[in-house]
C-alpha cells in the first residue's frame, strides 16, 4: 500500500550549488558560507499515515550507501566527503565535495529569493558593475528600480 507523505522541504538530499559568497572586508558572514540552491528536499509530514516507514524510508535515502550511489552518478550531495570512496567521481565533483566539508552556510541565489523581475534587474546590476560601472551608482539604481516594484517582488 503506498502512503503519501507530501511536505515542505526540511531535509537537503542534494544540491546545487554554485560558488562561495561574496565577501566584502568587515562584512558580516563567512568565508565558507556558499552561494546555491538546494535541488532536492525530503521530509516527514505531521499528517503522514505511517510516519515509521516515512522515517525508514528517509534513513535510507540519506544513508551513506544512497548517497555514494548519487555522488557515484553525478550528484552533488549534501555528506562530508570523508565519508564517501571519491575514487568513482570526477576529480572536479571530488573537489566540489571536499569544499562542502566546510561550509557553514548558504545563501540562495538572488534571483529566486527577490522573484523573477526584481531579481532579473540585479542579475543586471551585477553584469553591470563587472564591466565597470560605477558599483555605488549602479546599487542606488537598484535600491530605487527595487522600491519602485517591491509588490512584484512579495
Amino acid at each position: 500500500r503506498s502512503t503519501s507523505c507530501r511536505t515542505s522541504p526540511a531535509r537537503s538530499t542534494g544540491s546545487t550549488v554554485r560558488a562561495r559568497a561574496a565577501q566584502a572586508e568587515g562584512g558580516a558572514g563567512s568565508e565558507n558560507d556558499w552561494l546555491g540552491q538546494p535541488d532536492r528536499n525530503i521530509a516527514i509530514a505531521e499528517r503522514c499515515e505511517n510516519k515509521e516507514a516515512a522515517l525508514t524510508f528517509l534513513k535510507y535515502m540519506t544513508s551513506v550507501e544512497v548517497e555514494q550511489n548519487m555522488a557515484n552518478g553525478g550528484n552533488l550531495v549534501p555528506i562530508k566527503s570523508e565519508l564517501m570512496d571519491l575514487s568513482g567521481v570526477s576529480e572536479l565533483q571530488g573537489q566540489l565535495m571536499e569544499l562542502h566539508n566546510d561550509m557553514t552556510g548558504l545563501y540562495l541565489f538572488y534571483d529566486v529569493v527577490l522573484g523573477p523581475v526584481t531579481g532579473n534587474e540585479y542579475n543586471n546590476t551585477v553584469a553591470s558593475i563587472m564591466a565597470g560601472a560605477n558599483a555605488e551608482e549602479s546599487f542606488a539604481n537598484f535600491q530605487q528600480f527595487f522600491d519602485e516594484n517591491q509588490e512584484e517582488a512579495e
